[in-house]
């Protein structure tokens, strides 16, 4: 069992990682966000072509502090970008954070697996599914 910490003098909970919780903090490493910016020049794309992408929802975005950032492992080599992009068409108009959310949490419908795991092994037509089955709950 993680053993947690609390110093309530300065408002910090502090996880000391173990088990479960390691597992976690590497679904969490994988959602690591990038500035748009940054991710469009690290991805080739023009600012205009990223706003592109983003409205025909191909990628999205998390706005944080009125600033937007996009997700890390769409430059991930692991994951085709045309499968990425095809799932995010199929999440369509959820929040940035609803998206988020679907690509890094475990699913039954795939086998206990994340989206993201299940796109990496190739398993495009179960994540679609699944994804059709996110959107209409």
């Amino acid at each position: 069992m993680a053993s947690v910490r609390r110093d309530f003098g300065s408002g910090l909970l502090n996880i000391v990682l173990c088990g479960k919780i390691q597992k976690m903090f590497d679904r969490f490493a994988l959602t690591a966000l990038i500035a748009a910016d940054k991710f469009a020049d690290e991805a080739g794309l023009s600012r205009a072509d990223l706003d592109k992408a983003l409205r025909a929802n191909r990628i999205f975005a998390i706005e944080l502090s009125g600033k937007s950032y996009v997700p890390a492992f769409f430059l991930d080599t692991r994951y085709e970008r045309r499968h990425l992009h095809s799932i995010c068409r199929v999440l369509g108009n959820l929040t940035g954070g609803s998206k988020l959310q679907f690509f890094t949490t475990p699913k039954g419908s795939l086998s206990g697996r994340t989206p993201l795991d299940a796109l990496a092994d190739r398993s495009v037509a179960a994540v679609r599914c699944t994804a059709h089955g996110f959107v209409e709950r």
